[in-house]
């Protein structure tokens, strides 16, 4: 008689090794290589000062008023969430979309709402104050 014990199944012990491995090159590539994402740098919360003044014969006005504004990020790779709405974001350029400029900790955005002879233009300025990682 032939007893099976204590001989090594080489096939099997190829499957688990194999196994061990690509699990462990799974969890340690994340580890060393995370997945960088250039937004991260311009998430949070912003402490701004927000101005709106009038134009045309539609209206006069003029507001400023302190605020925060949170930049999140979109629901695409290449998007800003602020004011609302997803902004397209080119970080090949100056970081910036219509309206939507960001360079190191500090914001500035500026809309105008409204047509050529009446309407409102927006500004918000300020420095970030809370980094959201």
């Amino acid at each position: 008689m032939h007893s099976s014990e204590g001989t090594i199944n080489i096939p099997k012990l190829i499957v688990i090794a194999g196994l061990v491995i690509s699990a462990s090159l799974t969890y340690s590539c994340s580890e060393i290589f995370p997945v960088f994402d250039y937004r991260t740098k311009f998430v949070g919360l912003y402490h701004v000062k927000g101005t709106i003044s009038c134009y045309g014969p539609c209206s006069e006005c003029f507001r400023e008023w302190d605020t925060v504004l949170f930049v999140d990020y979109g629901s695409t790779d290449s998007t800003l969430y602020v004011l609302g709405e997803d902004m397209t974001f080119n970080h090949t350029k100056d970081h910036h979309t219509y309206g939507l400029h960001l360079w190191q900790d500090s914001l500035f955005f500026e809309q105008t709402i409204g047509g050529i002879g009446c309407g409102t233009n927006e500004w918000y300025s300020g420095i970030k104050v809370f980094r959201y990682e």
